[in-house]
């Protein structure tokens, strides 16, 4: 296990200095993730699940549907979780809300980015994110990996219908409704490039996808996925998408009926990451294995003892505003 020096060291030629990075400079880290729902899930936005028809993949271009998590709920859930950390450890204000006014100094306004103010109303400014996303897709069809359960809507006394004492009558109501959902232990696969985050930054965004375990609809029942970090490359650019690594993966699976075998699917990710990585027009470098467990474990233990590193060198952030 690497402590955050170490860690700090082993990325230093990819992340900004301490000063907020006034210019662009194309130092990138992409985050390899692979998502496994544990639960039933519900990723839609207009009634339905969120789905886009493509090709399965680069050698089999025969065009399949895909259901995506798309990179607004990714963003929205993983930050939620930051901010709740940082409203109880006391280094994001209450004041400071993504649905108001945004403070634009904390540590979740300097990674994500936050929006100016609509005419008439007062502003912090506005801050483009450096937490590259993109829409995560299933690696397997979506008709593979969905299905359609209906329910029923009753009352407190377990009726389909209300009563009205003062008519003394029964008024029939909506009971049956019906979602589609993702089966639990269907795949999803994309990648997150933190582009010239800042050392305390980085601990922060990775952090929260190490830590989030709930996304898409109806998260207090269902919803719980799990995610898993499964490569980190360091370049000098934006690498390859996360809509061509799963269609990588396609090509490569043996198997493609659910549910998928967890660490067929791992390997087969690593596999395709390695071999895409070589096709890049730019030196990178890829960490994997063992060396990728020891940060994920570094990081994971500063995140169990908070006010000892993290929590110092995450309020310690100079403003992105020039003095």
């Amino acid at each position: 296990m690497k402590n955050l020096s170490e860690i700090r060291s082993l990325l230093k030629d990819f992340i900004a200095s301490e000063e907020f990075p006034y210019k662009p400079y194309g130092k990138c880290i992409s985050v390899v993730v692979l998502r496994t729902t544990q639960s039933e899930a519900i990723f839609r936005t207009d009634g339905e699940l969120n789905k886009e028809i493509v090709s399965a993949g680069v050698k089999d271009s025969s065009p399949i549907t895909r259901v995506i998590i798309t990179k607004r709920k990714i963003t929205a859930s993983e930050r939620r979780t930051g901010r709740e950390f940082g409203r109880l450890k006391g280094f994001i204000s209450e004041s400071c809300s993504i649905n108001k006014e945004m403070c634009g100094d904390c540590v979740d306004c300097l990674t994500y980015g936050f929006a100016g103010a609509e005419k008439g109303e007062t502003s912090s400014g506005a801050l483009k994110s450096r937490v590259i996303t993109e829409n995560s897709y299933s690696i397997l069809e979506a008709s593979k990996i969905s299905d359609i359960k209906t329910f029923n809507a009753t009352t407190e006394m377990g009726m389909m219908y209300d009563v009205e004492e003062e008519k003394e009558s029964k008024r029939q109501r909506q009971s049956i409704n019906s979602d589609e959902y993702v089966k639990p232990q269907s795949h999803f696969v994309d990648i997150e490039t933190f582009k010239d985050l800042r050392f305390p930054e980085f601990l922060y965004a990775i952090g929260n996808i190490m830590r989030t375990t709930r996304y898409g609809a109806t998260t207090t029942r269902i919803g719980k996925v799990k995610n898993k970090i499964l490569a980190m490359v360091f370049s000098e650019g934006e690498i390859f998408s996360s809509l061509e690594l799963v269609q990588n993966v396609w090509d490569m699976l043996e198997s493609k009926e659910h549910p998928l075998d967890t660490q067929t699917v791992e390997n087969t990710v690593l596999k395709a990451t390695n071999q895409l990585v070589k096709s890049l027009p730019f030196s990178t470098r890829i960490l994997t294995g063992e060396e990728l467990k020891d940060v994920i474990s570094g990081i994971s233990e500063a995140y169990k003892s908070p006010e000892e590193e993290l929590i110092p060198l995450i309020s310690d952030l100079s403003s992105w505003r020039k003095n």
